[in-house]
């Protein structure tokens, strides 16, 4: 089954881009594909993802063709791209600070 299919769209560098919709239309699919973390077995069946012009000076990366453990990948993650999760207790830890989970993710990109 295709939970996403033929979608497009362009965010230019410096922008905010937010997706709505209605319940099932494929939101959070399609944000999971640009992060590159749908939940198996889905998977990306076909098409780009690029991204371009995020600040390196380096050319458009092809998200979807990357592998899973590429080290651009993850330098991508939170530092190009970033996803808010629409569920706010999985979001954050209820036993941590929001502020030490904000500097955590720092941190590590």
């Amino acid at each position: 089954m295709k939970a996403v299919d033929g979608i497009e769209f362009e965010v230019g560098h410096g922008e905010v881009f937010g997706l709505i919709g209605e319940s099932g239309c494929g939101k959070s699919v399609t944000a999971q594909a640009i992060m590159r973390i749908v939940p198996k077995p889905g998977e990306i069946v076909s098409g780009r993802i690029l991204l371009s012009d995020d600040g390196t000076g380096r050319e458009a990366i092809d998200i979807a063709g990357l592998e899973d453990h590429n080290p651009v990948l993850r330098d991508v993650r939170g530092g190009g791209i970033s996803m808010i999760f629409q569920e706010p207790m999985t979001t954050f830890s209820p036993v941590h600070t929001v502020g030490n989970q904000i500097m955590e993710a720092m941190r590590e990109h």
